[in-house]
């Protein structure tokens, strides 16, 4: 990664990391080194850990509120 790089998220402060998930070069506050992927990624992912309103895996299966 060159040090012109501009963070390809919000395009103003250096890239100092890169997303493994994607490739893009980020800057510290578009990455989310906790969770180790670019905040574009962690928005399309976010859905994904979390279980939706009136998901139920109750007696009629899953998906089938009662």
């Amino acid at each position: 990664m060159s040090r012109s790089s501009l963070c390809e998220i919000c395009e103003s402060r250096p890239a100092t990391n890169v997303c493994p998930r994607c490739g893009a070069q980020v800057c510290d506050q578009d990455f989310d080194s906790e969770r180790r992927m670019c905040e574009s990624c962690l928005s399309s992912v976010k859905g994904e850990d979390d279980v939706s309103p009136g998901y139920d895996e109750g007696p009629g299966g899953p998906g089938v509120s009662d």
